[in-house]
């Protein structure tokens, strides 16, 4: 989880989230991990006693901690991604988002306050 919390924190101001799901634990119960493990990401929990229930079967949940990568827009990029392929895949989409964004910027997309370009041509 300490790899988890980093890349949390390094990409703070980043436009994307983590996801993880818990279901099962008793609200203390959950409560105490999250505090332990100073869980910095969304966590959706309900308290279902049991390790299956709504949202580990509308999220199609398979095995514990499962991790889901949220683009910008809301769409589930990544699965079941740890460690390392969890930092990539984090990096990835970032790079992706910003090329989109990019790719969007048009002639009137200038930074505030620059002006437009001066064009010659007839009547100047």
């Amino acid at each position: 989880m300490p790899a988890l919390r980093s890349l949390v924190e390094r990409h703070a101001d980043d436009p994307f989230q983590l996801i993880g799901i818990n279901e099962g634990d008793d609200e203390e119960s959950f409560t105490a991990g999250m505090r332990e493990h100073r869980v910095n990401w969304l966590v959706a929990f309900q308290n279902t006693g049991m390790r299956t229930g709504p949202i580990t079967e509308f999220y199609r949940v398979q095995a514990f901690p499962t991790i889901y990568v949220i683009d910008a827009e809301g769409v589930i990029r990544h699965m079941n991604v740890r460690g390392a392929a969890l930092d990539r895949a984090v990096e990835r989409l970032l790079a992706e988002m910003e090329e989109d964004e990019e790719s969007e910027e048009g002639p009137d997309d200038r930074p505030e306050g620059e002006e437009p370009p001066v064009e010659d041509g007839p009547g100047r």
